[in-house]
């Protein structure tokens, strides 16, 4: 399941049923503990569990070290291009976007996208990228 996610897109309901799949198999049936605590590691009394739905997301964002990097190229780079000549190509990815405002038909660089912006809500709350004008969502 690992592989295919990180190439195409998998809804989420597909990613909510996996999980519960797991955790039915590791518990035979109904959670016996919340799930959050199945993922700690073994020395805080966690199970070591793999988070797929984190794991998706980290899959989606390692794209990024490839799109940014100048030395990967190929098609897959120039169709995310094309799609973003509207947002202002590659440039979008330091701006303080609002991916519902964003006219990006293909649904894999959506979530990438989507991921990308949450993420850097949640590590850098203050950055740099808030001060960018192009596509900045406090500016309407």
């Amino acid at each position: 399941m690992i592989y295919p996610s990180s190439v195409i897109c998998t809804p989420y309901e597909v990613i909510k049923e996996f999980n519960s799949l797991i955790f039915r198999f590791l518990w035979n049936g109904n959670d016996k503990v919340t799930r959050l605590s199945t993922f700690a590691p073994y020395d805080q009394g966690g199970l070591k569990m793999l988070d797929y739905d984190n794991m998706v997301k980290a899959l989606r964002l390692s794209w990024l070290k490839r799109i940014v990097n100048s030395d990967y190229i190929g098609f897959w780079k120039s169709y995310l291009d094309q799609l973003l000549v509207k947002e202002g190509g590659l440039f979008l990815i330091k701006c303080n976007y609002d991916i519902n405002r964003l006219t990006i038909s293909g649904t894999f660089y959506r979530e990438l996208l989507d991921s990308w912006s949450k993420l850097r809500e949640v590590k850098d709350p203050e950055g740099i990228h808030r001060f960018i004008l192009w596509n900045n969502k406090e500016i309407r």
